[in-house]
């Protein structure tokens, strides 16, 4: 009976030899956090262009087409010529599509439930990347070719 000692014995004695407990709990999960936003970071570097793409629009950086709030303020006005018809470049069944997709995203029914983590969020995730984008380079589109047209009634006068 003296020289075995268990795992038991070890916990309940507090680990008088020094090594387990609590904090090596701890530190095995902020090791694989890190580990697995290491591995994340590596496996979506191509994508991190959109990201630095996105921030520079942000910060001002414009192109013909204006910057973020002159699309953002064009979006009304996109979506009514849209729909009348007025510019041919969306059509009503695209527009359709885009109410589809806010509509998708305000509600509570989803093809994957929210109960899920992590992939109850990524469907919603998706669409509205998805709806942003497609309304922001639209919205660009719009605006530069009204620019166009009315530098081209401008130089008529």
């Amino acid at each position: 009976m003296g020289g075995a000692v268990s795992a038991i014995d070890l916990a309940q004695a507090g680990d008088p030899g020094g090594f387990g407990g609590w904090w090596v709990l701890v530190l095995v999960v902020v090791g694989a956090t890190l580990v697995l936003f290491v591995a994340l970071a590596w496996a979506f570097r191509r994508r991190l262009f959109v990201l630095r793409a996105a921030r520079s629009a942000w910060k001002g950086a414009r192109g013909p087409e204006g910057g973020p709030v002159r699309r953002i303020r064009a979006l009304p006005a996109l979506l009514r010529d849209a729909w009348r018809g007025r510019y041919s470049e969306v059509t009503r069944g695209r527009t359709l599509v885009w109410l589809v997709a806010l509509v998708y995203l305000v509600s509570p029914v989803d093809l994957i439930p929210e109960l899920l983590p992590l992939l109850g969020i990524s469907d919603d995730l998706g669409v509205g990347a998805w709806l942003l984008s497609t309304l922001y380079v639209e919205s660009g589109h719009y605006v530069a070719k009204r620019d166009s047209s009315d530098r081209e009634l401008d130089a008529r006068d």
